[in-house]
This record gives structure tokens, sequence and C-alpha cells, in this order.
């Protein structure tokens, strides 16, 4: 992609910021811009997760799935993952970035 053009998702169409995140899950670290920030391993597996499907979003259920084992899911398992979303959030801010949900749709990982 050139300079100047707007990236678009090769399965939509949709508008995207091009997203140069990168987590280690080995270190609970993500970092981009030359900028680092240590988190969580639950907020930083729910990180990975996203970004393994970017520019697409990811459903609620399907990170349930990915981030709760099935042997530890409780009937509030969507608000565990609510919750760590939100911690998440407040870790990514600090490099420029942040997790956007598109109501119906699912998480985005999306530059600020």
């Amino acid at each position: 992609m050139t300079a100047g053009k707007p990236n678009r998702c090769p399965c939509c169409g949709q508008l995207f910021s091009g997203v140069k995140l990168k987590v280690s899950l080995e270190h609970n670290t993500a970092f981009a811009d030359n900028r680092c920030v240590t988190m969580p391993p639950t907020p930083a597996e729910i990180v990975y997760a996203i970004l393994q499907v970017n520019p697409a979003p990811l459903a609620r259920a399907r990170l349930i799935q990915r981030v709760i084992p099935q042997s530890s899911r409780s009937k509030n398992a969507d608000g565990q993952v609510r919750t760590q979303v939100y911690i998440a959030r407040r870790y990514l801010e600090k490099i420029g970035y942040t997790i956007r949900h598109e109501s119906l749709r699912g998480y985005r990982v999306v530059k600020l």
C-alpha cells in the first residue's frame, strides 16, 4: 500500500487503520512504534486473539472460546471477557492503540 491511500479490508472493502501492533505472549507485552507495555496474561491473550483476525472483528463468543478454558467457564464468562477487554484497553492506550467494540460484530484493535 502506498502512502496517502487508505487501507481497505480485502474481504469487505471497509476502511481500516494499518495496525502495526505486536504482542508477545511469552512476556505478556504489547509493542508498537518503539513503545512497549507489559500487561497481565489474560488481557495479553485477548489482544493476541483479536490481532489474529484483524482487520476483521472478533465476536465475543469466539473470544470466550479462545481465552477462557472450557473447564473454568462460568455463567459470567461474558462479563469476565468484558472486564479483561477493559483492562487491555487501558494498557494499549499507553502505546497509542485501543480495542473498539462494534455492535453485533465484535472487537477490533485500532490506532488512536
